[in-house]
């Protein structure tokens, strides 16, 4: 299977890597993968009141929709780390940045499971965005 494949639009289903999900254990996932490796929904409502800190690791052909809610969750309040990969060229990139997104690169090729696992053909980036109640939008 080509990396083409693997990464383009048509497997957008890849799950974090271990450690990672170990860090945000616990965390509210809006786009959480099920047992089989394939998301059953999509999460873009708002999360609820009682969440806190949310991990969204987003299908990467949807990049833009998903910083766009991550900031608003910010925005309402909540401590978010968003797993993208590192394309500082795209729109949602400066999103992130006018945010004030701290980005937290990871300096090698991540290893994604799911239903093959495999390394990215990118670098991947955390980026965090605190909590900023009483903004404008």
């Amino acid at each position: 299977m080509s990396i083409e494949t693997l990464y383009g639009k048509g497997n957008q289903d890849q799950s974090a890597p271990k450690w990672i999900l170990l860090l945000f254990k616990g965390w509210y996932d809006p786009c959480p993968l099920n047992p089989k490796g394939l998301r059953e929904k999509d999460g873009l409502s708002d999360a609820p009141d009682s969440v806190d800190r949310i991990y969204c690791h987003p299908p990467y052909s949807n990049s833009e929709e998903w910083v766009d809610w991550c900031i608003h969750q910010a925005k309402r309040g909540k401590l978010v780390a968003l797993l993208l990969k590192h394309d500082h060229s795209t729109k949602w990139y400066a999103k992130l940045h006018n945010a004030d997104a701290i980005a937290l690169l990871i300096n090698k090729r991540v290893a994604f499971g799911g239903r093959i696992e495999s390394h990215t053909p990118f670098i991947s980036t955390i980026f965090i965005l605190e909590p900023k109640l009483n903004t404008q939008e």
